[in-house]
């Protein structure tokens, strides 16, 4: 399966189409040297120290939302980055009590546009989780309430860049993934769906804004590399991206499969083949998605053949992981190779019952999505 978190981080950070103004007139962020030290510690995956800072800043000042937006933030990020045995159910709950503290603050204190900044994203980190939980409704409310929070910080300052990472990842969802995006967030409507847009409107966030910048900086590399596939461009944001936070081993991961892919790419699978142990060494290919990542880029530069040698290769080195005989069944029928689809499909059911890697919740989406690829193989 795809990983899925390319779609689900990417895909909760949404909200509305912005308009702006010519005007000049709001506030803008602020961030000093500690909240500094707070987004690097969130991005380079060191949640204890980011955890230690913004508790610290809380006790110092415990009406300023700015630090309950920033604990959101870094429970967003340490739900899918985290290493530490944390229960993702448990950072959900935690995120969504943080949000409620964030929007309690804020609703104290004037609605200047710092403030209802804070205000939307906290309400849109708040429709991130319920859409988690897939309480729709609540969703819908909470991202409406987000919504005219963004449209006011946007009229009132246009210069406010990170209140345009949203409205930006909305945009390019509806433009390119309409019909997944109205399977899960069919309530909102009325976007535009210029893709081109939506890109350069994150390139704008990646380049100026304070809050959102690396953010955007690791959705743009996420879209390029599995949604608008761009080698050279996937390339360039990872490689930003990694750069800045060397110790976010995920996205170590990413950079490695795609300089493994373009070694591949340029020289053959069989070479590949030839030298996989040294290449699986110098690569750091200690999990299964690094070259899982491989197979579905040469799935998307329409290579399936080649996809498939990754796949068998990547099975054998990890034959406990279950995602790697759904890839490889996924791969098998796409060359329509029914009887050795339904035969991986149903191993890699049986392997989710013992892979000790994955959470319950990836578990049981990947259960259910193998269940759904049986029925329609079998028909």
């Amino acid at each position: 399966m795809k990983n899925v978190m390319v779609l689900w981080i990417v895909c909760t950070t949404w909200f509305i189409q912005c308009s702006g103004s010519e005007s000049n007139t709001g506030k803008l962020p602020v961030a000093d040297s500690v909240d500094q030290r707070i987004l690097f510690a969130i991005h380079n995956t060191d949640f204890i120290v980011a955890n230690r800072l913004i508790e610290t800043r809380i006790k110092e000042f415990p009406g300023e939302p700015k630090y309950y937006f920033l604990k959101s933030s870094m429970l967003y990020h340490a739900r899918y980055f985290s290493d530490q045995g944390v229960s993702r159910d448990s950072l959900k709950q935690l995120l969504a009590n943080y949000c409620q503290q964030t929007i309690n603050r804020c609703e104290k204190l004037p609605e200047t546009t710092e403030n209802k900044f804070f205000l939307g994203s906290a309400y849109g980190y708040l429709s991130r989780v319920h859409v988690m939980s897939q309480s729709l409704t609540d969703a819908y409310f909470a991202a409406k309430k987000a919504n005219g929070y963004f449209e006011d910080v946007i009229e009132e300052n246009p210069y406010f860049y990170d209140a345009y990472l949203s409205p930006a990842v909305a945009e390019y969802f509806v433009a390119t993934r309409a019909n997944w995006w109205q399977s899960g967030l069919a309530f909102l409507s009325g976007f535009e769906n210029n893709k081109d847009n939506a890109i350069n409107s994150l390139r704008l966030v990646q380049e100026k804004s304070l809050f959102n910048k690396d953010e955007a900086t690791f959705i743009l590399s996420r879209i390029y590399q599995f949604l608008e596939p761009n080698p050279d461009n996937a390339r360039y944001y990872t490689q930003l991206y990694h750069e800045s936070f060397p110790g976010n081993r995920f996205m170590t991961t990413e950079l490695n499969s795609i300089r493994l892919t373009d070694i591949i790419v340029n020289r053959g699978v069989l070479y590949f083949s030839e030298h996989a142990d040294s290449l699986t060494a110098l690569y750091s290919i200690t999990n299964a998605g690094t070259l899982n990542a491989v197979g579905y880029r040469l799935i998307n530069e329409n290579k399936p053949q080649d996809a498939l040698l990754i796949f068998q290769a990547n099975l054998k080195l990890f034959p406990e992981t279950a995602n790697c005989y759904d890839s490889l069944a996924e791969c098998y029928s796409l060359l329509g190779k029914k009887g050795e689809a339904i035969q991986y499909y149903t191993q890699a059911y049986e392997k989710t019952l013992t892979d000790k890697s994955i959470g319950d919740q990836f578990r049981k989406t990947l259960q259910d999505g193998i269940q759904e690829k049986l029925k329609e193989l079998r028909k």
